[in-house]
């Protein structure tokens, strides 16, 4: 108890500054989710000019019509884009709870 003591006010400071830790472990989502934002409306985007700015899809998968689904995923975001051919249709859904 006497370290305790000794450095409350350090404890304190630490804590209160990283809080949770919550931040660092969505830090990926909130990256991701700001290099999208940056890039407006994705709707007749190139699937090279997405790949470009945000990275590589973490998941690509086919749908029954012939068209693609790409997926971004980090911690706190996740983005799915039909893509007709190589042109992005939009968005199918997006969750963000990085800044919960």
């Amino acid at each position: 108890m006497k370290f305790i003591s000794d450095y409350w006010l350090i404890i304190v400071i630490v804590i209160s500054f990283f809080g949770s830790g919550s931040w660092f472990v969505t830090l990926g989502g909130k990256q991701l989710h700001q290099k999208f934002a940056a890039m407006g409306d994705l709707k007749g985007k190139t699937k090279q000019e997405i790949i470009a700015a945000v990275g590589n899809p973490s998941a690509i998968s086919g749908t029954a019509d012939g068209k693609t689904v790409c997926q971004w995923m980090k911690t706190g975001f996740h983005i799915a884009l039909i893509f007709n051919g190589e042109v992005c249709e939009g968005i199918s859904h997006m969750a963000d709870v990085s800044s919960v």
